[in-house]
């Protein structure tokens, strides 16, 4: 958990913090949002209860039921900066759920809410979420373009949320490697040089060497 939490920022704030982060510290923030008391960015009691059974839906098996986000509905549907995070959230949660048949039809809806959102981390994870139906479908090469293209937005992302910044490595490491796959070998070893100072070390490492395994 964050050591001093921004109490004005309330739940979508953190929920967003969450999708774009994938931690135990930022999904702790977020229950803390709307578990604390009182609950953060002066959200209702009620509001703040409704996100938290959502919350711990979705932490179970599968995705959360419909009837969790109906309940927050109640409270987002005449805020649409709130709608439209907890609409990002489901498609998210629809994703995540399904790691491995999610479709082009939930990943098409995360994208068209997180670019109205204007949130160029969103856009960028949903468009990493594109990139991952491309390769799952063989057709790396398609894939490699996506997450350049996911790289980009989360890269100015990063600049004003930290959060992105964990995403911009996945990106970095998985654009390199689809690249390679794609049968451009020395594209994918210009890439690696040009994203070194984005990718944890280790990753950097294991990266150079599988690559020269590869030429």
């Amino acid at each position: 958990m964050t050591a001093n939490p921004d109490t004005s920022q309330a739940w979508p704030h953190y929920m967003l913090r969450y999708m774009l982060q994938d931690d135990a510290d930022t999904m702790e923030d977020l229950i803390w949002s709307v578990g604390g008391s009182p609950p953060y960015g002066g959200v209702s009691y009620e509001e703040a209860a409704a996100v938290y059974e959502l919350i711990e839906d979705f932490r179970g098996k599968g995705e959360a039921s419909p009837e969790r986000y109906k309940a927050v509905h109640k409270f987002v549907d005449g805020n649409p900066e709130r709608r439209r995070v907890l609409d990002l959230f489901q498609c998210y949660d629809r994703i995540v759920s399904a790691s491995d048949s999610y479709s082009k039809d939930v990943v098409a809806e995360g994208l068209a809410i997180a670019q109205a959102m204007g949130d160029r981390g969103a856009v960028g994870l949903f468009t990493m979420f594109d990139a991952g139906i491309e390769a799952r479908e063989g057709r790396n090469g398609a894939a490699a373009d996506l997450t350049l293209a996911a790289l980009d937005s989360l890269l100015m992302a990063a600049d004003e949320n930290p959060a992105s910044r964990n995403r911009v490595a996945q990106a970095a490491q998985n654009a390199v490697a689809l690249t390679a796959l794609a049968g451009d070998v020395p594209r994918a070893k210009e890439l690696l040089d040009a994203l070194s100072d984005v990718l944890p070390g280790q990753a950097a490492t294991q990266l150079r060497g599988w690559i020269a395994a590869q030429m």
